[in-house]
């Protein structure tokens, strides 16, 4: 009797199933990159879109401390927007940012301890805020949000 060479269907069928195991792994790895790589591009746009909240306030507090920064409320949200070509805070919502995320601008007292440097107790120091610059996004039914904060300081006593 002559045996005869080849694959048998098993055979075939075995190396099709791996084949396919490992074109599945390949392509969850690429759509999991994908994922990862979008979401890093949002929080990149996140952080600038921050940045420039604070750098807005400090654009608002050059231009009027005691005009527009010196009765804002602690502790509550304010919305930025570009008015007569100059930035300006309200608590009027605005529109999203990309059509994707939303930006928030909140103020803080300031206390200094008896050597100046700033302190959760002391005394309020009127020249002093705190600010916090913070956008979030939704993004797969999945809520997100980057924050900076800085202080500012009416040292030109504008």
């Amino acid at each position: 009797m002559k045996k005869k060479s080849g694959f048998s269907i098993v055979e075939v069928m075995v190396a099709i199933s791996i084949a396919v195991m490992f074109f599945l792994a390949i392509y969850e790895m690429i759509l999991f990159s994908n994922k990862i790589t979008a979401n890093s591009l949002r929080r990149v746009e996140a952080v600038n879109f921050a940045q420039e909240g604070v750098e807005a306030i400090r654009t608002i507090r050059d231009n009027s401390w005691s005009t527009n920064l010196a009765g804002v409320v602690n502790d509550t949200n304010y919305y930025l927007a570009i008015l007569g070509g100059k930035w300006t805070i309200s608590q009027t919502t605005a529109p999203l940012l990309n059509n994707i995320f939303t930006r928030t601008i909140k103020f803080y007292g300031v206390n200094r301890d008896v050597d100046g440097n700033i302190s959760v107790s002391g005394t309020a120091d009127s020249k002093t805020k705190k600010v916090v610059s913070t956008v979030s996004w939704t993004e797969r039914g999945q809520s997100y949000n980057v924050s900076l904060e800085t202080y500012i300081t009416n040292f030109l006593s504008n």
